[in-house]
């Protein structure tokens, strides 16, 4: 005969877990972007979900059994939506975010390596004690990471003359490659030194890189230069040895 259950036993496996999860209580650690700090972005997110997966299955059929396989896996865009303050920083932000995917001055689209990082959300845990009332690292239970995340949405924000005591939000939709999860305290806000000092280079200050033998420019400023595009075609010796003077134009 199955045991039977109490609240008692309830109350125990709470207490011994450390409680209860509390959606409220989360942060979320952003790439640092047109002169906004991680710190920053999480104090203005308001919202967040954590993001799910769902195993994709075709049917097998063996004989008179049919069953279901695995063959693919498949998630959905993660949905963030934050308070705007009256710089509107945080709309800049995204702005500068999806002008490395596409610069909307010279139309010229990135490379992925320019425009996807990766980004962290975590949940917390609420202090339980008077004395415990600030949220440290080590109060994160759970950790989800982007792989290679970038806004492909940025939502439109509607004003109007009877909004009076409502705030501006602007809500945004974040894809990416994949993602991994932890249960280990890590990273709070931001990211490692290394990350962030890539991160800039990309965002801000051209840089020189080499992709198939070539010497390119890469970041925002390069592409905003009106310089001569990395993309070329026939230079150096390929040109000489065909008899053409080497193009550095676009294509």
């Amino acid at each position: 005969m199955a045991e039977v259950q109490t609240i008692d036993d309830l109350k125990a496996l709470v207490s011994n877990k450390g409680g209860i999860a509390k959606g409220n209580v989360f942060a979320v650690a952003l790439p640092p972007l047109a002169g906004l700090r991680s710190r920053e972005l999480n104090l203005l997110c308001s919202n967040v979900n954590l993001p799910g997966r769902q195993i994709m299955s075709q049917e097998r059929e063996i004989g008179l059994i049919r069953q279901k396989v695995a063959n693919n896996h498949a998630y959905d865009d993660v949905s963030l939506t934050f308070r705007v303050l009256n710089d509107y920083g945080i709309k800049e932000y995204f702005e500068t975010w999806q002008n490395l995917c596409i610069n909307q001055q010279s139309l010229e689209v990135g490379y992925l390596n320019e425009y996807a990082f990766n980004m962290k959300i975590h949940q917390l845990k609420r202090a339980t004690h008077a004395d415990q009332a600030f949220i440290g690292q080590n109060d994160t239970i759970y950790s989800c990471e982007l792989i290679q995340a970038f806004p492909t949405t940025m939502n439109s924000i509607e004003l109007g003359d009877g909004n009076t005591d409502a705030g501006v939000n602007l809500s945004v939709q974040i894809s990416y490659k994949n993602w991994k999860s932890s249960v280990s305290a890590g990273t709070l806000f931001g990211v490692t030194p290394n990350e962030s000092s890539s991160i800039a280079a990309a965002a801000v200050a051209p840089q020189s890189q080499g992709i198939g033998g070539r010497t390119v420019r890469t970041g925002a400023v390069a592409r905003a230069n009106s310089k001569p595009s990395s993309r070329t075609v026939r230079t150096g010796a390929v040109a000489r040895a065909r008899g053409k003077t080497p193009n550095t134009g676009l294509r």
